[in-house]
């Protein structure tokens, strides 16, 4: 307070705060980070990218694909390995959630190591889809629990299954996480029937500790058929050229 040292705001009633004087302080560098549209796009680019998967507007303000992509090569390294859990609905009553993670290797091309565990989650996820798609074409009752046995079986059997820490997915709806079945054996024994209009996550994982690997789906359940809405990862995306 003697040095005056000490800022309660302009109007002198706000929270105090130490103050700093110019002369004290190391003359900086003015800001270079100013990205100009025409290296990495506006919103009406991206309001393009948008519809050439969705006839509908998705997103208020959606932003460009090079945007993104710079923003990931500023946040990460070479060798970097990268898990994305995106999830949006459409702007209107009852639209549903669709949610997805993605992986990727910042790099040419991802380590053996990597391409091993992917490989494993993958056969994982697609045992589980392949099951409910059976299933519910040949009109069978299936429940929850089931389908992360199914997942999980394949994960066990690779020699990974303490390393898959979660359930294999979850209900979605007008929430993220829903009210129906989920496909769970692990946290809780969910007995509940996947019926005709429900749509859940099928989204196992290996969570080592030098890295982990997730990929999810979303499933919907027809009357006589069932199967996976939206685009399905099946190699792991490199980052870089």
């Amino acid at each position: 307070m003697k040095d005056n040292r000490i800022w309660f705001g302009p109007n002198g009633n706000s929270v105090p705060a130490i103050k700093r004087f110019l002369s004290e302080v190391k003359q900086g560098v003015v800001s270079k980070t100013i990205w100009f549209r025409t290296e990495v796009g506006d919103n009406q680019e991206a309001k393009k990218e948008t519809l050439s998967f969705n006839n509908d507007e998705v997103f208020a303000t959606p932003k460009p694909e090079r945007l993104i992509y710079r923003a990931l090569t500023l946040a990460t390294n070479p060798g970097d390995w990268v898990l994305l859990d995106v999830w949006g609905k459409l702007q209107k009553p009852g639209a549903v959630y669709y949610d997805i993670t993605w992986v990727g290797y910042v790099g040419a091309q991802a380590p053996p190591r990597h391409q091993e565990i992917f490989s494993v989650v993958r056969a994982a996820r697609d045992a589980a889809v392949d099951f409910v798609a059976k299933a519910v074409a040949r009109g069978e009752t299936i429940r929850g629990y089931q389908v992360d046995d199914m997942a999980r079986g394949v994960i066990r059997e690779r020699g990974y299954g303490d390393y898959f820490v979660h359930r294999t997915g979850h209900s979605i709806g007008e929430d993220i996480h829903s009210t129906g079945a989920n496909m769970d054996n692990l946290e809780t024994h969910d007995e509940r029937e996947l019926i005709p209009g429900i749509c859940f996550s099928i989204e196992p994982g290996i969570y080592l500790p030098e890295f982990g690997v997730r990929s999810e789906v979303n499933v919907y359940v027809g009357e006589r058929s069932a199967g996976t809405t939206g685009a399905v990862q099946q190699e792991i995306v490199c980052l870089l050229p």
